[in-house]
C-alpha cells in the first residue's frame, strides 16, 4: 500500500511508504503514470505480490466472457427436431490445449488450404482474403470472424459456429456447411453454389445478392434471413422454414426443388406473398406447389391421405394416376390368387353370343375339389372335366383375366349402363360381362370407389384450385 500523508517538500525524501521508507519525486511520478494504466487487480498472489492488469487485458477477457456466456445461452436453448445434432459442439467453448486457440488473430491473405483446423475456436479472427480450400473447419467457433472475400471452396464447416460471422463475398461452392449455427451471418454477395447447408440454423443471415444456385437447403432454418435478389435455381427446399425478409428472384425460385415441401412456424405469410408472385409471373403449377406447402402444416392423418398423398393439394396431378396403375396392378395379383384357391370366391364370365342363344361359362369355379368346368345350359353334366391339357390352358388363361377384370374394376363407374367398364368389355368381339361373387366382390367394389375418388379429385384440380 502506498502512503501519500507523509510526503514531503525534500527532494531527496520526497514521501514514505507504508514501511516508511523514503522515496523520491521520480519514483512518485513514474508510480501515478504506472497508475493510470493500471485499471485494476486479480485475485492471484504470485509470490506475494499483487499481479496488476492493464485496460486492455480487461477489455480482452470481457470480450472472452462474452462469447462464454453466449454459447452459455445457446445451450440453455430448448431446440427441437433435428438442430439437436450440433448442439454438442457448444461443449468446446473452453480452450483446449490440443486444439488451436486464437482470439483476435490477424490471418489476412494466409494460406490455409487443406489444414486441419478441426473444434478450432477462432473468435473475432480476422480471414479476410484467406484462402481456406478443403479447409477442415467441423465444430470449429468462428464467432464474430470476418472471413470476407476468403476463397471456402469445398471446406468442411459442418456443425460450426459462425454467429454473426463475416462472410461477405465468399466463395463457397460445395462448402459443406451441414447443422451449422449462422446467426446473423453476412453472406451478401457470396457464392454458395452447390453448397450443403442442410439442418443449418441461418435466421437472420444476409444473403442479399448471394448465389445459392443447388445448394442444399433441407431443413435449414430461415427464419427473419434476407433473401432479397438470391439466386436459388436448383436448390433442395425440403423441409426449410421459409419466413424471410424479403424473397428471392421469382424467376430463380420457380427452379427451386421441393418447393412442396417446405414449412413454416409462426405465420405463412411470405408463402402466400410468394404464390401470388408466382401466379403473376405465370408459375401456375408453382404456385400449387407452394399452396401444397401452406395446407401441409400439422394436418391430420385423414387429411394427409385424402389430399396431400393423393394430389399433394394439386400440386401433383399425375400422382392419381400413379397410384390407380398400383393399386390395379397389386389387385390383379390378389384376383389371380382368388381364381386359384379360392372356394367362395371368383368371377363369373357370362357370354352371350349373337348367333348361338345364351350360353353360361363359369371362368372359375371351385367346388371343392379344385376342378375347373364349364357351365352350358344345353348340357346335363354342369361340372364337366377336362383333359390336362385343357385344364392347363384355362390356367395359363387365368392371369390375362385377372388383369381384365382389374382394369375394368378400376373403370366400374358411371351412369347405369353407361360408363369405363362398358367400354373396355366392348373392345372384345362377344358380348361378355363379369360377374364377381364373394370376397372378389367386395375387393373390386373397393377398388371402384376408390378409383372414382382419385379420378373426382384429379378432375377437380386440373380445371381449379379447391385448396388455395
Amino acid at each position: 500500500m502506498l502512503s501519500f500523508a507523509t510526503a514531503n517538500t525534500d527532494d531527496e525524501c520526497a514521501w514514505k511508504d507504508s514501511t516508511g521508507e523514503c522515496r523520491t519525486q521520480a519514483e512518485l511520478d513514474s508510480i501515478r503514470k504506472a497508475r493510470d494504466e493500471w485499471l485494476w487487480v486479480d485475485s492471484c498472489l504470485v509470490k506475494d505480490v499483487w499481479v496488476l492488469k492493464t485496460e486492455v487485458e480487461l477489455d480482452s477477457l470481457l470480450k472472452r466472457h462474452e462469447i462464454w456466456a453466449e454459447i452459455k445461452r445457446l445451450k440453455s436453448i430448448r431446440i427441437f427436431g433435428p438442430m439437436i445434432k450440433w448442439l454438442h459442439i457448444l461443449k468446446r467453448h473452453e480452450p483446449r490445449s490440443e486444439k488451436l486457440h486464437l482470439f483476435q488473430a490477424n490471418l489476412t491473405d494466409a494460406n490455409l488450404d487443406s489444414a486441419n483446423l478441426s473444434a478450432a475456436v477462432l473468435c473475432q479472427v480476422n480471414l479476410s482474403n484467406a484462402s481456406l480450400k478443403s479447409t477442415n473447419l467441423l465444430g470449429a467457433i468462428l464467432f464474430q470472424a470476418s472471413l470476407s472475400e476468403a476463397n471456402l471452396n469445398g471446406a468442411i464447416l459442418s456443425k460450426a459456429l459462425l454467429k454473426e460471422a463475416n462472410l461477405s463475398n465468399d466463395s463457397l461452392k460445395e462448402v459443406d456447411l451441414y447443422g451449422a449455427i449462422l446467426h446473423n451471418a453476412n453472406f451478401s454477395k457470396a457464392t454458395l453454389w452447390g453448397a450443403n447447408l442442410s439442418e443449418a440454423s441461418l435466421k437472420k443471415a444476409d444473403f442479399q445478392k448471394a448465389n445459392l444456385s443447388y445448394a442444399n437447403l433441407s431443413n435449414a432454418d430461415l427464419s427473419q434471413a434476407i433473401l432479397s435478389e438470391v439466386k436459388m435455381e436448383g436448390a433442395n427446399l425440403s423441409g426449410a422454414i421459409f419466413e424471410p425478409i424479403g424473397l428471392p428472384g421469382i424467376g430463380s425460385i420457380a427452379y427451386a426443388c421441393n418447393i412442396e415441401r417446405m414449412l413454416w412456424k409462426r405465420s405463412p405469410a411470405k408463402l402466400v406473398e410468394l404464390r401470388n408472385k408466382l401466379e403473376e409471373s405465370g408459375f401456375y403449377r408453382q404456385a400449387r406447389g407452394i399452396t401444397c406447402a401452406i395446407n401441409s402444416k400439422d394436418q391430420s392423418l385423414l387429411r394427409y391421405i385424402a389430399f396431400d398423398f393423393t394430389i399433394e393439394y394439386g400440386y401433383n396431378l399425375l400422382k392419381p394416376w400413379t397410384i390407380m396403375c398400383w393399386i390395379s396392378g397389386g389387385m390383379a395379383i390378389i384376383y389371380f390368387l382368388f381364381f386359384l384357391f379360392g372356394r367362395k370366391s371368383g368371377v363369373i364370365l357370362i357370354e352371350s353370343p349373337y348367333d348361338f342363344g345364351d350360353e353360361i361359362s363359369l371362368l372359375y369355379k371351385n367346388d371343392g375339389k379344385k376342378k375347373f368346368g364349364k357351365l352350358n345350359l344345353s348340357e346335363s353334366n354342369v361340372y364337366g372335366k377336362y383333359k390336362p391339357l385343357k385344364t392347363i390352358y384355362l390356367v395359363l388363361r387365368l392371369p390375362f383375366w385377372a388383369i381384365a377384370f382389374s382394369a375394368i374394376s378400376t373403370f366400374s363407374f358411371g351412369f347405369r349402363r353407361f360408363g369405363f367398364a362398358q367400354g373396355l368389355l366392348r373392345l372384345a368381339q362377344r358380348n361378355i360381362e363379369l360377374e364377381p361373387y364373394g370376397l372378389v366382390r367386395f375387393f373390386s367394389g373397393l377398388q371402384s370407389l376408390v378409383s372414382a375418388y382419385l379420378i373426382l379429385l384429379w378432375a377437380a384440380n386440373l380445371f381449379a384450385t379447391p385448396f388455395r
